[in-house]
């Protein structure tokens, strides 16, 4: 159990690299709809998981439901695909499909 922690901590880590290659400090705030159509599968990932993450302690909630994480990245990515939501900040975009 201890490995797989941190093999899973390690390849965060690491997927971590492709966006800070870009910035030292992301404001996560400011990721835009169009930002996450353009990342890779592994910033992506990374971003959506964070976000999860954010939520999920702004709620007071300490589980990681793989499949609740999953639908909602399929909602937030239907969501953001769409041209007049390009603009839209994931933050709001969340709370718009989630609250």
């Amino acid at each position: 159990m201890k490995v797989r922690l941190a093999m899973a901590a390690l390849a965060v880590a690491l997927s971590f690299s492709a966006v800070t290659a870009r910035a030292d400090v992301v404001d996560m705030s400011s990721i835009t709809c169009n930002d996450l159509v353009k990342f890779d599968h592994d910033e992506a990932t990374m971003v959506l998981v964070w976000l999860h993450g954010y939520f999920g302690g702004e709620a007071r909630d300490t589980k990681l439901d793989i499949k609740a994480l999953e639908n909602a990245a399929d909602q937030l990515g239907a969501f953001c695909e769409k041209g007049s939501n390009q603009q839209t900040t994931l933050f709001a975009a969340i709370k718009k499909l989630f609250r």
